[in-house]
């Protein structure tokens, strides 16, 4: 899937389900429910399918108690209802989701049940809803140092201060994409540097080995 052999991936998921069902092992069941539901989402773009799985996948999960599982499931479920633009069953899809996590503490289904929350409220044209989903977001973000998420809630929190007219907290958030740009320049700076040292002790220790 990663590497984006679909077909290959999908056949692979398509036969451990026989073998976990076989052997009960309703986790690793599960996993693989939303694993070929994921790839009808995103790539097969079959709604009906991707659906039946994740729903299956939350069925099995729920079975066995595991609320991390059933929260990525229901969260997938909730982006194939906005996609579809069913946002009344994405919101309850996304809320149940953002239940299923805290009752786990699991920080990542939270910010994604919430960026789903904020998105579908922005869609509503609900900006007040949908920003305090993605402060809800960035406060967990920082909380749990999750940095993947950083930029994209503050993408989504200037789009809503900029609906809401607040003018003087976009161009905060958007001065600090500048600041992080800078200082994403000076790291870089010093891993050229680094490099460059690195290279040189490595020549010079192989010059030593020569000597030697």
């Amino acid at each position: 899937s990663e590497i984006g052999e679909w077909q290959n991936a999908k056949s692979i998921f398509s036969r451990t389900i026989p073998i976990f069902t076989k052997s009960h092992d309703y986790y690793f069941l599960a996993a693989a429910y939303k694993d070929v539901g994921l790839i009808y989402e995103k790539y097969y773009i079959n709604y009906d399918s991707a659906l039946f799985y994740f729903n299956r996948a939350v069925e099995l999960a729920d079975s066995i108690g595991s609320d991390v599982l059933v929260s990525e499931s229901l969260n997938e479920i909730g982006n194939v209802f906005t996609a579809q633009k069913h946002y009344q069953e994405a919101l309850d899809k996304y809320g149940e989701a953002l239940s299923f996590a805290q009752s786990a503490s699991f920080p990542l289904g939270q910010i994604e049940s919430l960026a789903g929350l904020g998105g579908v409220y922005y869609s509503k044209c609900d900006y007040s809803r949908s920003l305090d989903c993605y402060l809800q977001c960035r406060e967990l973000v920082e909380n749990y140092s999750i940095g993947i998420y950083k930029t994209v809630i503050r993408c989504a929190l200037i789009r809503n201060y900029a609906r809401l007219g607040r003018v003087e907290e976009m161009e905060t958030e958007l001065n600090r994409f500048i600041e992080d740009y800078d200082e994403l320049q000076m790291q870089n700076a010093g891993f050229i540097d680094e490099n460059a040292s690195i290279y040189q002790n490595a020549s010079n220790i192989s010059q030593q080995y020569d000597d030697l």
